[in-house]
């Protein structure tokens, strides 16, 4: 698996595209950067086409030689309505990272596009307790401070250090200078989860990276990959000094001439902390930055918080991570630790943009352990028949999405992000989860969520020389012989429409599989309604 020049993020995999010119993909779908714009003379709009010839122009899109081998899937629909056009509608296809699009559309429903979680901060103290009453003995001379985490999967660097300074003014305010024990609490999501069908190399790479409670940076770790002088390793700069710590690089990359290829792979052993470092940028060319994901993401959130204390000039004794289900204390027992501050999440409505403008795909997984919490208060760990609030999560999204008319058997869910190649689902019932957000009250803020044409996300660069500029709004997604398109479409002189096109099991390079379901859409903007 290969990242070469242009992409960030993590392992991508080697793909037969120039090193120039087009955009690289995470192997979940992720574009993070693109150069070519489709749309030129290859993709312009064409003259307009009546919806009776429209069987005939996609028919020619796929009749290649190149793509006889592939197996493609589209279904195209008015936002309400039965099909216009479908081939192989019924046939459950992988959806890449289009799957984000039924976890956001579930959540958006289920949760509401105010939703928000918290991390919060307990303390029990001798000094006091959430009366505000003095506990005398019945703790010994011992402070303990308790963060029970919520899953937020927002929350970085900056978020740390601001809960912290709420933490220690808090603590200073009810006469506490110093932590005994800080208890860091793991009870939402029961501990660490990774999805059981995510590949070996996905869940080393940062975009990969394990769901728990306690999430910081996106639990992953930044590295920049920078070139030395000809011929010497590239050097690897930890963007957070405290990473480093214990790790070993077996760095077995080059600086190369003006000439050669680049290209670099970044990975790291499961089972002891080395960072395995290899291929060749140009010397005096720009540091490729790039992530692993971390493997135990609570002891390094953990670490980080003690250390952001600290600094406050609130020192911690030692902490402990727990796992244990939990509920937030009683806040009107004496015996309960006292509340000093909390830190909520962003509304669920910028979550869900992060998640289909940008693919990320932890805050997809982080979606679907909110869901399997309920949109109650959460009493985090209460599950039935002993599953995780994750796995209840995919249970919801299931259960939704039959109540929204789309029969079991047409999808199969085995992850909020597409990550999984177990993820499956039909072109027609993409469609009607777009149908039924078209016509939910909560319709317009999950369009607002989605990648623009020739604007925003990951279509920012895309259709710029076509009449599609800011009428498709959708979500792409590609994996090794996947590609995945699905979206709104506003064709400049025919009604809108909903739109969800898959090739599978396909030997063609992802640039040409991008070109062909970019192709769909380009026809669907020809469309014009004709005299009969």
């Amino acid at each position: 698996m290969v990242l070469k020049r242009g992409a960030r993020g993590g392992r991508w995999r080697v793909t037969a595209l120039p090193l120039h010119g087009l955009a690289l993909v995470l192997k979940a779908g992720v574009i993070l950067g693109v150069g070519l714009g489709i749309g030129g003379a290859a993709l312009a709009q064409g003259k307009p086409l009546c919806p009776s010839q429209l069987p005939g122009a996609i028919a020619a899109i796929f009749d290649q030689p190149h793509l006889q081998r592939s197996h493609w899937g589209v279904a195209i629909a008015p936002e309400q309505g039965a099909l216009l056009y479908g081939h192989q509608a019924d046939r459950r296809f992988i959806p890449a990272s289009t799957q984000k699009l039924l976890t956001t559309a579930v959540a958006l429903e289920q949760l509401g596009a105010d939703y928000q979680r918290q991390t919060s901060v307990y303390v029990a103290s001798p000094l006091v307790n959430s009366l505000g009453d003095s506990l005398g003995d019945s703790l010994g001379d011992s402070t303990t401070v308790t963060i029970i985490g919520q899953g937020d999967p927002a929350l970085d660097s900056a978020a740390l250090i601001r809960l912290a300074e709420a933490t220690a003014q808090g603590l200073r305010a009810k006469g506490i200078s110093q932590i005994d024990h800080l208890v860091g609490n793991e009870g939402f999501s029961q501990g660490t989860h990774t999805p059981p069908t995510w590949e070996l190399a996905d869940i080393q790479a940062g975009y990969g990276a394990p769901l728990n409670s306690l999430i910081l940076n996106q639990n992953a770790i930044p590295l920049t990959l920078v070139p030395q002088a000809l011929g010497q390793p590239l050097g690897v700069v930890w963007e957070n000094p405290r990473d480093r710590s214990g790790w070993t690089v077996d760095n077995r990359s080059r600086s190369g001439s003006a000439t050669e290829a680049e290209w670099v792979t970044v990975g790291q052993q499961l089972t002891e902390p080395v960072v395995q470092v290899a291929g060749t940028l140009q010397v005096g060319a720009a540091a490729e930055p790039v992530a692993i994901a971390v493997l135990q993401p609570g002891q390094r959130f953990m670490e980080e918080f003690a250390n952001a204390l600290s600094n406050t000039g609130i020192p911690v004794d030692h902490w402990t991570l727990t796992s244990d289900p939990t509920s937030d204390p009683d806040p009107v027992s004496p015996s309960s630790p006292a509340l000093v501050t909390r830190l909520p999440s962003p509304p669920l409505r910028q979550l869900i943009t992060v998640v289909n403008e940008t693919s990320q795909n932890l805050y997809g997984e982080a979606l679907v352990q909110w869901l399997g919490q309920g949109s109650g208060f959460p009493r985090a760990g209460v599950s039935t028949a002993g599953a995780n609030a994750w796995e209840q999560g995919l249970d919801t999204m299931g259960q939704t999405l039959t109540q929204w008319g789309i029969p079991r058997e047409a999808v199969d869910l085995a992850d909020g992000s597409g990550l999984s190649r177990h993820n499956s689902i039909t072109p027609q019932a993409m469609v009607r989860v777009l149908q039924t957000m078209a016509r939910s009250p909560q319709g317009s803020i999950y369009r607002q969520s989605l990648a623009v044409a020739g604007e925003s996300g990951s279509l920012r660069s895309r259709f710029t020389n076509t009449a599609l500029v800011g009428r498709f709004q959708g979500k792409t997604g590609s994996m090794s012989g996947v590609y995945a398109l699905a979206g709104y479409v506003q064709p400049p002189q025919f009604p809108p429409l909903v739109f969800s096109a898959f090739v599978n099991q396909s030997d063609q390079s992802y640039g040409t599989l991008r070109a062909t379901l970019e192709s769909v859409v380009v026809q669907l903007g020809r469309l014009q309604s004709c005299d009969p």
